[in-house]
């Protein structure tokens, strides 16, 4: 993405709500690079156009390939969350890679029936002795 491009989008990205809600990061010919959620839109969105370069070689990537984005507002974050993972799922953006497959939010488990517990990530919760902490989204 050239600066005069950057430039145009931080531009639009100011103008947008503090509110939660979803943003769409889109290509040349309309197709959806990325699907985030945000606190607050305005703030998430205006960071990805700032001047400075981004610690990410993936989303420097994608930053060249964005020429938009779309806004989606919600009324909360939980609502956010579950509307983002929702169009992961339908449009899988080639810049979601933790969230595109069909498996669930993962989880910290902790086994309660042995002797010296270790913490393990594990996508399912099942019903036995075991402590779990999550989802975790990202």
């Amino acid at each position: 993405m050239r600066s005069k491009e950057r430039s145009e989008l931080l531009e639009k990205a100011k103008t947008l709500a503090t509110s939660p809600g979803v943003y769409l990061m889109k290509e040349t010919a309309g197709g959806i690079l990325y699907v985030g959620k945000a606190k607050s839109l305005r703030s998430r969105v205006s960071s990805y156009f700032q001047p400075e370069t981004h610690e990410h070689p993936r989303t420097e990537l994608m930053l060249t390939n964005a020429v938009d984005f779309e806004i989606i507002h919600t009324e909360t974050e939980k609502e956010a969350l579950v509307l983002e993972c929702t169009l992961i799922k339908r449009y899988k953006p080639k810049f979601n890679v933790r969230l595109k497959d069909d498996k669930h939010y993962p989880y910290l488990k902790i086994p309660l029936n042995i002797d010296f517990p270790r913490i393990e990530w594990t996508r399912k919760v099942v019903n036995e002795k075991a402590r779990y902490f999550g989802p975790f989204p990202s």
